[in-house]
């Protein structure tokens, strides 16, 4: 927009800018001026003839939440940049960025990279597949809703580095974007499974898996509560009979033991 359009849009009424606006404005474009000044950062972390093609960025709204909120948000800014990016964009370890390049992929944890350098590099050549698994749509969901929320889990293991994440429609579609018009990327297949290049892998580091089995232990739990009500109560089910002092008694038993073995 030149200078002339500008003073052209005060003939109109609707184009007046409230005092929030003019904030809001304002920290947008500091927030634009510190990204690129990041991003411009980025490419002294690439080889000679390497390029940035594109970027993913991942935040807690839409994306995997639980590693960085609660406990896994704290983050201690030290570093005068790490400072700059918590004042400008309230976020600790909110924001995340995945970099394609020709060769590989960069993961960084925006605040951690500011603080510490710190980032992951996941060279194409280590992945064996990319797996997504889209979320199933409940009964009442219609598949030809396109503002219905739609997600994804995607996950991959390079080397010996596991990354997993939820993408939301948008940033599936870019992914795959990528995955087309980048010919290293393209070479690596897209499953429906978790893959892991060890089976013992299958379980300690697989989140999905993971979700599944404290799902399986919460609905056990409830199971069990319910049981619990029926035969103290109700004096119904397989606990029928079955006194509150009884479970007292058990845990004293278990408490003598752990007292006489375990503790000093």
């Amino acid at each position: 927009m030149d200078f002339k359009q500008l003073v052209l849009n005060e003939n109109k009424p609707l184009t007046k800018v409230s005092e929030q606006e003019k904030a809001t404005t304002f920290e947008l474009s500091k927030q634009y001026v510190f990204l690129q000044d990041l991003l411009e950062e980025l490419r002294t972390l690439l080889a000679k003839d390497e390029t940035i093609l594109g970027y993913l960025p991942l935040t807690p709204d839409g994306n995997l939440a639980f590693a960085n909120q609660g406990l896994g948000a704290y983050a201690y800014a030290t570093t005068e940049k790490a400072k700059a990016y918590r004042d400008i964009f309230h976020d600790t370890r909110g924001n995340r960025l995945l970099v394609f390049t020709e060769t590989r992929m960069l993961f960084l944890v925006i605040i951690d990279y500011l603080e510490s350098n710190t980032y992951f590099s996941y060279p194409y050549e280590t992945i064996k597949a990319f797996t997504i698994k889209p979320r199933k749509l409940m009964k009442h969901e219609s598949p030809d809703d396109k503002e219905q929320f739609h997600w994804g889990y995607f996950d991959f293991q390079a080397g010996t580095n596991i990354f997993s994440e939820v993408l939301t429609k948008k940033d599936y579609e870019l992914f795959t974007s990528y995955h087309e018009s980048i010919p290293a990327l393209k070479k690596i297949p897209i499953q429906n499974k978790i893959y892991r290049a060890a089976k013992y892998q299958y379980f300690l580091s697989n989140w999905h898996f993971s979700f599944r089995l404290m799902t399986i232990f919460n609905l056990l739990f409830l199971l069990l509560f319910v049981l619990m009500i029926l035969g103290f109560f109700l004096h119904f089910g397989p606990l029928k009979g079955f006194y509150y002092k009884d479970l007292l008694d058990i845990g004293m038993v278990i408490s003598l033991f752990y007292s006489k073995n375990i503790l000093p």
